[in-house]
């Protein structure tokens, strides 16, 4: 046996081992609920094998198969029964250290194996097919996540997906989290409701325990109820019925206790709705500040919104299925709404939060603000030129001042009407000026700029030499590269 069917051999073993662990432990429980149960009315006839059949329908239910119990339909999945199943999968196939496809093969084929013989205990009216193609499923995705963990694929699109989720798993979790509070908050506010229905069944305090466990195993199918109740995408309990924040319609209802922190037909809470955007601005706030680029968080929160739709979308589909006959065989959400709404009024808030902590867009926003401050008169941007001439007339006025005693300075820069700056007027001299010598008469001459930099500095040398301080005005020239200032006229 080679390498690679020595490790999906490993990973063939690990998966059975939590199909096998998962698929007992369920059948202990149900066998212990019917022990203490056994006086109750409604269990007259059943045997414990019976009971043992009933786990097996009950732990093929997680992974998919619905059933058919005493003309009842029951689909709606006990979705934490489900999580489960999929964390014992991990902690088994991590062991095992997945690290390619023959792996992940190998893991699904002997889950979806080891569950068609299982399945052959169930009752008679479960549909095993729906949970062998569950149990696949789930030791498949499992095995690819733990593979992925450690040696990622090296396409592009994996490194967008790497950013995005950085984003979209912070903000699953403050989604969860908001929706746990809020449905304690209807526990809470509808508890004198649920203790009512309790009451009815007179049941012991095992009893009661085992009857809490059993609604318990609902837990997160009724958590994505909240969500779907806050989001205004709203959820249904049987044909008829719709609750959202947006309204409510309600009709008879299944006597199970839970179900008594259900709102009344005349609430509305549109302002829930805020809540999820809050979510999903927090979130961009506080993990947006790694994107430094525009382009980039807008991209990774718009990916990390698409991501999230389809995980809310997959999420509401398993919360949907059938609680017994007639109109009770539509309950849960739309899943296609339900993923869209949620993903769209958190991604609106991410969004948000990634443009409030964008460096560039902070940049490109100073900026325009700088521009219209520099010139209110046109409400465009300053030009730099016009900046660099205005700093340079105040440089010229600053050493004409203290160059001439009384203050003045012997040239003054003058503004053009276009913005930019005229020569600067000079003085009349009280005293002549000395020239330079005839051996340097051709630096009297113009000279282009490019050309007579090195001969106006020398010329200014000179001047400075023979005359003392270079006047403020023939330093303006010098500095802006214009031609020598010919003041033979003022002699």
């Amino acid at each position: 046996m080679n390498e690679n069917s020595r490790h999906a051999v490993h990973a063939a073993l690990a998966a059975s081992q939590a199909v096998i662990l998962t698929w007992l432990a369920t059948a202990v429980v149900v066998i212990f609920a019917f022990t203490i149960n056994i006086s109750s009315p409604v269990l007259t006839g059943v045997s414990w094998q019976d009971a043992g059949h009933m786990a097996t329908s009950l732990w093929m239910l997680s992974l998919g198969s619905p059933l058919i119990v005493s003309g009842a339909h029951i689909s709606l999945m006990p979705l934490l029964l489900t999580l489960g199943i999929a964390l014992a999968f991990r902690y088994f196939i991590r062991r095992n250290s997945i690290g390619g496809w023959n792996e992940v093969v190998g893991a699904a084929c002997a889950a979806a194996a080891l569950t068609a013989i299982i399945s052959l205990s169930a009752l008679p009216g479960t549909f095993t097919l729906h949970g062998i193609l569950g149990a696949g499923i789930i030791a498949a995705v499992v095995s690819l996540i733990e593979w992925w963990s450690w040696d990622p694929p090296r396409a592009a699109w994996w490194g967008w997906m790497g950013r995005s989720w950085a984003l979209a798993k912070p903000l699953l979790m403050v989604l969860i989290s908001a929706t746990f509070v809020l449905f304690i908050v209807a526990m809470v506010t509808g508890w004198d409701q649920v203790l009512d229905i309790h009451s009815y069944y007179l049941l012991n305090a095992l009893q009661s325990g085992v009857f809490t466990v059993a609604q318990a195993l609902y837990l997160p199918t009724l958590l994505v109820w909240t969500l779907a109740f806050a989001s205004g995408a709203g959820f249904t309990v049987g044909s008829g019925t719709h609750f959202s924040s947006l309204g409510v319609m309600t009709q008879p209802l299944p006597a199970l206790p839970v179900l008594g922190a259900l709102p009344g037909p005349t609430v509305h809470m549109p302002w829930l709705i805020v809540i999820i955007v809050a979510c999903g601005l927090a979130v961009g706030v506080l993990s947006g500040g790694h994107l430094k680029r525009l382009g980039e968080a807008c991209g990774a929160g718009a990916i990390a919104t698409m991501v999230l739709m389809v995980l809310f979308a997959l999420v509401g589909a398993l919360s949907t299925g059938g609680i017994g006959p007639g109109r009770l065989i539509e309950t849960g959400v739309e899943p296609p709404i339900f993923g869209a709404l949620v993903a769209l009024e958190a991604g609106v808030g991410l969004l948000l939060g990634l443009l409030f902590r964008n460096q560039q867009l902070h940049g490109i926003i100073r900026a325009r603000f700088r521009g219209a401050a520099a010139s209110p008169s046109t409400g465009g941007a300053a030009d730099p030129e016009d900046e660099r001439a205005a700093e340079a007339s105040e440089d010229l006025a600053m050493s004409g001042r203290a160059a001439v005693p009384n203050g003045k300075p012997e040239g003054t820069a003058k503004r053009t009407d276009n913005g930019g700056e005229a020569a600067p007027r000079i003085d009349e001299p009280s005293e002549p000026i000395s020239r330079v010598s005839d051996d340097d008469a051709d630096f009297d001459e113009p000279m282009a700029h490019s050309d007579n930099a090195t001969a106006r500095s020398d010329l200014g040398k000179r001047n400075s030499a023979e005359d003392g301080e270079l006047s403020a005005a023939e330093k303006w020239r010098i500095s802006r590269g214009l031609p020598a200032i010919d003041q033979s006229d003022a002699v």
